[in-house]
């Protein structure tokens, strides 16, 4: 297995039926579009409307936030990357990891936690619950335009069309896909990085409990450093499993994001050995 490449994290800052016709068939809207046509019938504004329906990246960050303090307590490996995505920037990518993050905590069972932790856990859920976090179509995924404007302006390291067409249909082992092809492309790696963070250099994955600690907005105290490197000591045998830490962490950028962290955790860990 190839050693993958490392990236340097940034410090925190119904109508009448009709007989047929010819005519093609109309469709209606649903989701939350519908809801927005409904609303603007009844007379609402129709920029007040299509705010409402719209989580903004301030309140994205905000819940995040939040969500970080429960699963720094729970352990959960999902803070190695909720606590980038707190971080990440206003741009289609960041925004997209922050909505596969929060979709991912409304996935959490809370009757598969401690139960001191399950009130914490459903009070999180029901500030998520109305939102509009509705799941993407993984053809819509901004990571696809990313990539298909990369091979436009890399003709000689393209990502193949049959990866693209993989990570397009939804594939199961996408996560997997994404993470292989940013460890193994330096200067795609460095363009989602930088839209991502909005960090110019991509050097290298660092991820120490300091680092995620910094990332998700709390102090290195005693208690908060055992907690995170509970989290590491639980993330690092899972370099071997790629396909489980993808399903911890739901989305295809989320999951492998999560998997290059692990990957990269595991090595480091290994050469220190070594030395």
């Amino acid at each position: 297995m190839e050693t993958p490449q490392t990236v340097e994290i940034p410090k925190a800052i119904p109508a009448p039926k009709e007989k047929p016709t010819s005519k093609p068939k109309e469709t209606r809207p649903t989701g939350v579009a519908r809801k927005q046509l409904e609303d603007i019938a009844a007379g609402k504004p129709v920029l007040e409307t299509i705010a409402e329906q719209t989580v903004s990246h301030e309140q994205a960050t905000a819940l995040l936030h939040e969500a970080n303090a429960l699963l720094l307590d729970l352990k959960d490996i999902r803070l190695l990357v909720s606590s980038l995505a707190t971080q990440s920037k206003d741009t289609p990518l960041g925004n997209q990891l922050q909505m596969e993050m929060l979709q991912s905590l409304k996935e959490i069972t809370p009757d598969t936690v401690s139960p001191e932790f399950a009130p914490r856990v459903l009070a999180l859920q029901e500030k998520l619950k109305n939102l509009p976090l509705i799941k993407q179509n993984p053809a819509d995924n901004p990571l696809i335009s990313t990539i298909h404007q990369y091979n436009i302006t890399h003709p000689d390291s393209r990502v193949s069309e049959e990866l693209l067409s993989k990570i397009q249909s939804g594939d199961i082992k996408s996560p997997e896909l994404v993470a292989q092809i940013l460890q193994s492309n330096q200067p795609l790696a460095q363009i989602v990085w930088k839209e991502l963070t909005g960090q110019p250099d991509f050097k290298g994955f660092h991820p120490t409990r300091e680092i995620m600690l910094d990332l998700a907005g709390f102090e290195h105290t005693k208690e908060n450093l055992e907690k995170a490197q509970a989290i590491i000591d639980i993330a690092k045998p899972l370099k071997e499993k790629p396909n489980l830490t993808g399903k911890l962490m739901s989305g295809v950028l989320m999951g492998a994001l999560g998997i290059m962290f692990v990957s990269q955790m595991a090595t480091t860990g290994e050469q220190q050995s070594e030395h």
